[in-house]
């Protein structure tokens, strides 16, 4: 095998994250080197890999159409990237959601809109019977932009600063601050762990840098049936995936689907970072 195998961080996190370096001893320990390396840097570390696996790629918001072009010169200089460009160009646009709703999962009430026309939303918000919405960029992350909305509040400043025409829109759920949102976690489409995010009090979102935390969780077979379907739908099976959602019992509400850069808690299960060393040495050596 020549080269080390590259993940992929960013310019503005490059060394992703701390347990990041969980699933490089676990690479270590099967003989695999690995290199952290941003996307947006230089180039020589993925094009001598024989595999690139997208992990830390946090500020692609910033620069949506430079990191789709990113992934298609590496797909056209022949460079394995994992996730598949399919999966990548697919789950990058939140479009897909729809395709989940339009499928009869369990998602909240979701319509694609204009987010400079605030009649459309106020329209939408009524058709789908919403006191309360959240408005999402379609290639938004780690929580940047997102906007929660209230009949006759429904300005979206962002807008004309992305130079966005589309948007998700989609009920608020306000059950999140209670039941936390979960992650749950499979490697090669098998369950390996899941992780429940909290929500800092006196705020909606769980995202890290509006204060939310995580600790591990158990979840019923359910839950995780429900999981599996969503990740059905990508176009390709990926090798890692995430489905964020809030637990009501035995039910999954599908809030999103991961399949591009998550960060995958391998410090909320021992023998997370081992799975997923197992799929990647698995690829390696197909």
């Amino acid at each position: 095998m020549a080269g080390a195998v590259a993940l992929a961080t960013c310019l503005e996190y490059p060394e992703g994250s701390q347990c990041e370096y969980l699933f490089v001893e676990a690479l270590e320990r099967r003989g695999i080197s690995a290199v952290l390396a941003p996307w947006n840097g230089a180039q020589d570390r993925f094009r001598d890999a024989p595999l690139v696996l997208l992990r830390g790629c946090w500020d692609y918001h910033g620069a949506p159409a430079a990191f789709l072009d990113w992934i298609a010169r590496l797909q056209e200089a022949g460079v394995r990237i994992v996730n598949p460009p399919e999966i990548v160009r697919w789950n990058f646009d939140k479009a897909y959601m729809l395709e989940l709703q339009a499928a009869g999962l369990r998602t909240p009430r979701t319509a694609m809109v204009d987010p400079r026309n605030p009649d459309q939303i106020e329209r939408e918000m009524h058709r789908l019977g919403l006191e309360r919405a959240v408005l999402k960029p379609v290639f938004g992350q780690s929580g940047n932009h997102v906007t929660l909305l209230e009949p006759g509040r429904v300005d979206v400043p962002w807008a004309e600063a992305l130079d966005a025409d589309r948007a998700i829109l989609q009920a608020f759920e306000a059950d999140i601050a209670e039941r936390g949102e979960v992650a749950l976690v499979f490697f090669d489409g098998r369950f390996s762990h899941a992780a429940r995010k909290s929500v800092r009090p006196g705020e909606w979102r769980v995202n890290a840098q509006y204060g939310g935390g995580y600790e591990a969780v158990r979840v019923s077979k359910p839950v995780i049936e429900a999981a599996e379907t969503a990740i059905r739908h990508a176009p390709v099976a990926p090798t890692y995936a995430r489905v964020d959602g809030i637990v009501r019992g035995d039910t999954l509400l599908i809030m999103e689907l991961e399949l591009i850069e998550p960060g995958l808690y391998f410090d909320a299960d021992d023998d997370a970072a081992d799975r997923f060393a197992d799929a990647v040495t698995g690829l390696l050596n197909g």
